[in-house]
């Protein structure tokens, strides 16, 4: 860090004392005697500063380091791992020489019991991992900092933000770099099976706010976390490090492999894509990325989103002695008050323009220039930190500590300087810095990520459920197996998988439970399993009909394999073909839409399916080219929970040879009962509920939708992709609402678990309207959909209010429909929000149907084709806004001091200009949530007093004495002449001329710039 003091003096670094790493480092070089000399001297001055500046704070105890020189107590786990990361790169360079007298071992050593000192002190509070693995708080959170000689956690921390995911994911990714370099660090299995259970910590970072890099939350410094880009790429990095790595290294059991959730792993990575290059909702950039997408993560190999991101730290934060934190950054800032650890509100406007710059960011830069090949890079920041820096040298005895070099940017300095000493794969065994494609291939048993291959092959069985079945698809030239004719290769549900994973990491010593309950994705379903000794497949949850009711529609289905089959394409990094088993059931194949599924099946039988190649064939055969997982963890006779048992082939109903007799036959079975509901009064509360979940399937093949909607609210059942359905609308900087229309509306600004999700949907729907509480989730899943495939759709859109989209969908169809039919009835039908008992009822509406008018809706099709009311009316439902709308309302806030008021909401001036700025994300959704103070849409979208004074001006020229009904003038076109923005216009421009003269000053005349009153 880089600040000026008076109390120190400058003296210029020697050029000599700041040699930097250069890409010319070559990992094969045959030194002569010479130079084998002159490399031992340097390697002896380095281990001599290393040894006085760094080596002489480690604590004794427990090996970890405080972050100040003057620190005596407190021992910090971030600064420790680059503390311990710089004797281990030091290390590294001895051991090259082959002449190291001893110091190879001790510097390793030395890293060696850092690692273990952070691993024991997170190893005292297991009790803290299994609590976080089920519910995502920062009570929770494993601690970030100890007692230096003790290890135990630090007294009087509870407002200190422990929870930095990034902490725990760069041990994790410094640990696997240790041991691929052959240091010895694991040394049981109970820490086996902690490490196990710190990756289920990590997993969820996609959707877990955190501290952040910087150990302060928001930019607003309130104690308040938020999702960082930084921590989930560490996150992400993390887990591409660890699955499959064996913590015994080459000594390794198959008891000490530690697994990654692929789908968890590929969440991450789309967050982290998604975000950047932001960093938060609160930091638009954010010096964290740095070592993020650069060394000693390498989270991003994407070219484009490594050179924007760069790019833009370098626009922003950059300056002439080192790199900005973030914007407003108050930390070390001569006007910060130390006294106090969080800021007041609108602090930060103070510290614009007067961050600290901290110069380690610079050695990130040279190092990211040696890594990417980039001489020029390299050599511009060499030539700053050169010519630039300076040294302070205090004028007292007793340090400030803020004058301090923190350990941070002293550790980076020296690493950087092993100038031809070291190569970039010795700090960097698992060659991070390699796209995963590039890397040395790895002979492995267990599946490792190997990089995204070019147009996979996927492969594909279809398994049918009966022996009849198949016969029938015969006819058709489609040829499938049984479950029967697929042995000894068992086919399991997602769901007794998840059983069996809950023994991965289980520790009675340490009470860990193991992974938690969380379904496989579709890329865990597309891995074949060695497991007890059998040879499994999974087939995808789309086909588990006990999850959720959309899995029942046939149409939904098919465009779901359709999606998860370009989802797999284009997402699968490991080793061998992805495997998928397409379950086909009567329940499928039956009803109005077998052309469809006929289709599918013939297009993927082809090998072509929507630009994907496909290979379809018999299970047996299509093992070899696989992906095959070991799961060692559980062998034979190991203690399970349950007994895992293999699908069966179902008996048939009755004889049928073509796809009308199975229909028929099925019409009659689920037709021939008696529903009657008095039997049900006396019945036990099992028998009842085991009816309701048999009743939907009745219900399916009479097109009754609103009963299976009924059955599935009664039974709360909730959709396993909701959760990331939720996140991946979130991270695009949008916001969710759920809840009734004109009832209680519960805001998702942050990543929830399905748990909270399913408490607030049901709270708030159960008791005004059942079926909302499943077709809100209907809509959720449609919402991530749209926004991961085609986020245009949502351009203009900051808040989804779920509740209105219901009442549009219902809006819609009825345009749809009843246009096509009867124009004139439509008119007294078009978006009449209080005839909740229409005659066309959403609940009665396919998914597919709902999915397709949500479509239309955020699309805007046909709206050309609607009034300028009813255009008004679905754009204020949807809070869309126009192009620079927000730079617009900065603009406004700036020139009016007394804020401004919407629906009697009051949004002051200040401290909202003082907390943000005008490109922030959080600003942009404060004037959103203004804005939906107004409950009627067309409201919404005009301003409700700019609408006053307009619609006073319309009714003057066409002489209205009704001027209560403004209907009128909300049917006028907003850009036609005497359409609605002319009187607007006319309404603003009388306001301003308002002001009375001598309320200005007789010297100034009247300009823009002259505050004004917006209401």
């Amino acid at each position: 860090m880089y600040r000026k003091n008076s109390m120190l003096e400058e003296r210029p670094i020697s050029p000599d004392s700041i040699q930097l790493l250069h890409a010319g480092m070559n990992h094969s070089v045959r030194l002569s005697a010479s130079e084998k000399i002159a490399s031992q001297q340097q390697l002896d001055y380095y281990y001599a500063v290393v040894k006085k500046q760094i080596l002489q704070f480690q604590s004794y105890t427990t090996g970890l380091f405080p972050r100040y020189s003057t620190e005596n107590n407190v021992g910090y786990v971030r600064d420790s791992l680059y503390c311990a990361m710089t004797c281990w790169a030091l290390s590294r360079g001895y051991l090259r020489l082959n002449d190291d007298q001893g110091r190879y071992y001790e510097l390793g050593q030395a890293a060696v019991k850092t690692m273990r000192g952070i691993l024991l002190c997170w190893m005292r509070q297991s009790d803290k991992v299994e609590n976080f693995k089920r519910v995502h708080s920062a009570v929770f959170a494993l601690h970030s900092k100890f007692n230096l000689l003790t290890g135990e956690a630090v007294e009087g921390t509870e407002n200190y933000g422990h929870l930095q995911i990034d902490v725990v994911a760069l041990f994790i990714l410094t640990l696997v770099q240790m041991i691929t370099s052959g240091l010895e660090i694991i040394y049981t299995t109970d820490e086996v099976s902690f490490v196990q259970n710190i990756v289920f910590y990590i997993e969820r970072a996609y959707r877990t706010p955190d501290f952040g890099m910087w150990e302060m939350g928001t930019r607003y410094n309130d104690g308040t976390p938020e999702l960082h880009a930084s921590s989930i790429g560490m996150v992400k990095a993390a887990l591409e490090a660890i699955n499959g790595c064996n913590l015994y290294g080459s000594k390794g059991t198959v008891g000490s492999v530690i697994y990654v959730d692929i789908d968890a792993h590929n969440r991450n990575r789309t967050t982290f894509e998604t975000l950047l290059p932001r960093e938060s909702n609160s930091k638009n950039v954010d010096a964290s990325l740095i070592p993020t997408i650069s060394f000693p993560c390498f989270a991003a190999h994407d070219e484009s989103l490594h050179h924007r991101t760069f790019a833009k730290c370098i626009r922003k934060l950059k300056g002439k002695y080192g790199f900005k934190r973030f914007l407003r950054d108050g930390q070390f800032c001569v006007l910060e008050n130390p006294n106090r650890q969080f800021y007041q509100s609108g602090e930060t406007k103070l510290f614009q323009g007067v961050e600290c710059q901290w110069p380690m960011f610079f050695v990130y830069m040279i190092i990211d220039g040696v890594y990417m090949g980039n001489q020029h890079q390299k050599q511009s920041y060499r030539i700053i930190i050169i010519f630039k820096l300076k040294v302070f040298i205090t004028s007292v005895l007793i340090l400030d500590l803020r004058s301090c070099c923190q350990a941070w940017a002293r550790d980076f300095s020296y690493g950087a300087k092993r100038e031809n000493l070291i190569h970039v794969s010795d700090i960097d065994p698992s060659y991070r810095h390699l796209p995963a494609n590039q890397r040395p291939k790895v002979d492995n048993r267990h599946s490792v990520f190997q990089g995204s291959l070019t147009n996979p092959v996927l492969q594909i069985a279809f398994i049918t459920e009966s022996q009849k079945l198949q016969t029938m698809l015969s006819t058709y030239g489609i040829t499938t197996q049984t479950l029967h004719q697929v042995e000894p290769v068992q086919i399991w549900s997602p769901g007794q998988m998840v059983k069996v994973f809950e023994n991965l990491g289980k520790n009675v010593r340490l009470q860990l439970s193991g992974r938690p309950n969380r379904p496989l994705g579709a890329l865990g379903t597309s891995k074949v399993y060695r497991v007890f000794g059998e040879t499994v497949l999974c087939y995808p949850l789309l086909f588990d009909v006990q999850d959720f009711y959309l899995s029942s529609d046939a149409e939904v289905l098919i465009d779901d394999i359709k999606r998860d089959l370009k989802f797999i394409e284009c997402r699968w990094q490991l080793a061998g073909r992805p495997t998928i088993c397409l379950l086909l059931t009567e329940d499928l194949v039956c009803g109005e839409h077998f052309s469809k599924v006929l289709n599918l099946l013939v297009d993927l039988k082809s090998g072509l399916c929507n630009g994907i190649r496909v290979r379809v064939g018999r299970l047996q055969n299509l093992l070899s080219a696989g992906c095959l997982e070991h799961l060692d963890f559980a062998p034979q006779g190991y203690s399970v929970d349950f007994i895992p048992e293999p699908m069966r082939e179902v008996k048939s109903m009755s004889d049928y040879s073509s796809l009308s007799d199975l229909s028929h036959c099925l019409m009659e079975a689920v037709t021939d009962k008696d529903f009657d509901v008095e039997p049900f009064k006396t019945q036990p509360t099992e028998e009842i509920i085991a009816t309701l979940k048999n009743l939907p399937k009745a219900a399916l093949y009479t097109q009754c939708r609103r009963v299976v909607r009924y059955c599935a609210a009664l039974l709360r059942k909730v959709v396993d992709s909701l959760a990331p359905s939720i996140t991946s609308i979130l991270v695009r900087g949008k916001r969710l609402t759920v809840g009734v229309f004109g009832g209680e509306e519960v805001i998702i600004d942050s990543p929830v678990t399905p748990n909270v999700i399913e408490e607030e949907l049901y709270r708030v729907c159960f008791p005004h309207d059942i079926l909302a509480c499943v077709l809100q989730q209907e809509l959720i899943i449609v919402l991530g959909h749209f926004i991961s495939v085609e986020p245009e759709l949502f351009i203009g859109i900051l808040k989804v209010r779920i509740g209105y989209l219901k009442i549009l969908i219902k809006f819609l169809h009825v345009i749809i429909v009843v246009v096509l039919r009867w124009l004139i009835h439509a008119l007294n039908l078009m978006m009449n929000f209080g005839n909740k008992e229409g005659n066309l009822s959403v609940y009665d509406l396919s998914p597919t149907d709902v999915k397709l008018l949500v479509r239309n809706l955020l699309s805007m099709k046909n709206f050309s084709q609607l009034t300028a009311m009813q255009q008004r009316q679905l754009n204020g439902s949807l809070n869309r806004v126009p192009p620079d709308f927000f730079e617009h309302m900065w603009r406004t806030l700036e020139r009016t001091s007394d804020g401004i008021v919407v629906a009697t909401h009051h949004l002051p001036q200040q401290p909202t200009l003082s907390d943000m700025t005008e490109y922030e994300l959080n600003f942009a959704l404060t004037i959103d949530e203004l804005l939906s103070r107004i409950q009627i849409p067309e409201y919404r979208q005009i301003m409700v007093e700019l609408i006053s004074k307009a619609f006073g001006y319309y009714a003057d020229d066409k002489k209205l004495t009704d001027r209560q009904d403004m209907t009128p003038f909300y049917e006028l076109y907003p850009h036609l002449f005497g359409g609605s923005s002319t009187y607007l216009a006319k309404a603003v421009i009388n306001d301003l001329l308002s002001i009375p003269t001598d309320s200005v000053d007789s010297k100034k005349q009247l300009s823009c710039d002259t505050n004004c009153r917006l209401s």
